[in-house]
């Protein structure tokens, strides 16, 4: 049954247009938002050590081969989300950046 919701689901992104895929990512990181403005502090802590200990397992996991190509692909995305980016865009990530270090 999981093997066929993950088929049927990679034939849905495949026939998805641009416009289809912006709008199904804007709703998923809106969903985000809510979840995470609606969760307490325990809640918080928990998820965040979840993360953690789940990117630790997969680091673990991957070979030197996969980690290259990984932080290869974090850079492109990286590169793409500041080409992208609007100068107001840029200067609330400096912003937040300062108030981070502080």
């Amino acid at each position: 049954r999981l093997a066929q919701v993950s088929a049927d689901q990679r034939e849905r992104r495949a026939a998805e247009t641009e416009e289809g895929r912006q709008a199904r990512l804007g709703q998923l990181r809106a969903d985000q938002r809510e979840r995470l403005a609606n969760e307490s502090e325990e809640e918080r802590q928990a998820r965040l050590a979840q993360v953690s200990a789940d990117q630790r397992e997969r680091r673990a996991a991957e070979t030197e081969e996969e980690r290259q190509a990984r932080l290869a692909q974090v850079s492109a995305d990286q590169r793409e989300r500041r080409a992208a980016e609007t100068e107001e865009g840029r200067q609330a990530r400096l912003g937040q950046l300062r108030a981070d270090q502080r």
